[in-house]
């Protein structure tokens, strides 16, 4: 009797488990593409995707053999709701030229032509050439995705895509900007060889809250093209990689301040002499092998903020006298690049250079004595 009800208790678990499969086998939706289009419906019918109101969300995981969603309609959100679309696959992408490998040049994971005010969120996208395009697309925001492994760009915004916001992504491959502006990358976490960000001929974006790390053989950031001037680069973290920034063909007038930059080979990289100004100011550079790589000419840059507060430099060896919390002496970056104003300790947000103590105490006799002063004035009225 006990082997007869073990029995039937394996077959009731073993046929559970099969249904367990099928419905799972069932969750991965295949096809050649969605299309949302401009009427708001759905193309083919049986795509999982649910819709209420502006909203469209994945009910389950997708995988085609060219673009995953081809958004034909202004004004939506498409919440990925933690579900997968994958690509076609990857022929060979053993960390080489990918331009050398490149076998499908027309799959797009997110597929947006001058479209606006499109909402992307969780959603992992992976195994496309691009994973997710933009052109001529404006007032869009993509978050909190998950941007996986592909041929060329995780997110390519091209061709006067303006004003997008791209917040709280997680990165394994590069993000590029092109000819676009007023831009705001927030948030991000860009992670591995491959996941840096470039900017070509895009002028006003702001790079800010980022992490980049583990890029051993690559920059974080790099910016390319007299046109590309007036960006901030602010508050973000770079660790481990090859070179931190890397300008190249005459980028200016871009603000770098209030970043770490940790245990890479090269901080600053310029390929041209006379490089315009840029302006690097508040950055804790800590634990890198080189600050500077290229020779740039005497004054090309800015090490300081133009009101006598330069950079932390970990291996600044000065002294600090006055106890104002700037190196009395510079930090020679090369013979002809100069910090004038080294901190000497990170800079962490607090207003500085910090007050000595004998000016405080000095200031807090005069504030007594002028209290003294108004107190006796008041007695005699």
């Amino acid at each position: 009797m006990t082997s007869r009800i073990t029995n039937l208790l394996l077959i009731a678990v073993l046929a559970f488990s099969i249904l367990v499969i099928s419905t799972n086998a069932q969750e991965v939706w295949t096809g050649e593409a969605i299309v949302i289009k401009e009427d708001g419906t759905v193309y083919p019918q049986n795509a999982p995707i649910s819709k209420n109101g502006m909203t469209y969300t994945l009910t389950g995981d997708v995988k085609v053999s060219k673009f995953g969603i081809i958004v034909q309609l202004d004004a939506i959100n498409i919440d990925g709701a933690g579900h997968l679309i994958e690509g076609p696959g990857l022929s060979t992408i053993e960390l080489l030229d990918f331009e050398d490998i490149i076998t499908d040049v027309e799959s797009t994971g997110i597929y947006m032509s001058l479209k606006q005010n499109i909402t992307i969120e969780n959603l992992t996208i992976a195994h496309f050439y691009d994973d997710i395009q933009l052109i001529s697309s404006s007032y869009n925001v993509i978050s909190n995705n998950i941007i996986d492994r592909c041929n060329k760009y995780g997110i390519y915004l091209k061709s006067a895509s303006n004003h997008n916001k791209i917040i709280n992504n997680y990165f394994m491959e590069e993000m590029t900007i092109t000819e676009s502006t007023d831009n705001k990358i927030l948030n991000n976490n860009f992670d591995g060889n491959y996941s840096s960000l470039s900017l070509y001929s895009s002028p006003n974006n702001q790079i800010s809250g980022n992490k980049f790390e583990n890029m051993p053989n690559h920059g974080a950031i790099f910016l390319s093209s007299s046109e590309t001037t007036n960006n901030v680069i602010s508050n973000n973290t770079m660790l481990e990689c090859y070179r931190g920034i890397y300008f190249w063909h005459y980028p200016n007038e871009n603000e770098i301040f209030n970043n770490t930059i940790k245990n890479c080979v090269y901080v600053f990289s310029f390929n041209e002499i006379s490089s315009h100004v840029n302006r690097f100011y508040y950055n804790n550079l800590i634990d890198n092998s080189n600050i500077l790589q290229g020779n740039l000419t005497a004054n090309s840059q800015q090490f300081d903020d133009g009101a006598g507060i330069g950079n932390y430099f970990s291996d600044y060896g000065g002294i600090d006298a006055n106890d104002d919390g700037i190196g009395d002496s510079p930090y020679m970056i090369t013979t002809v690049t100069i910090d004038n104003y080294p901190l000497m300790e990170p800079y962490n947000g607090a207003v500085i250079p910090e007050f000595s103590s004998w000016f405080i105490i000095l200031l807090f006799l005069v504030a007594t004595i002028f209290a003294l002063s108004v107190r006796r004035r008041i007695k005699q009225n």
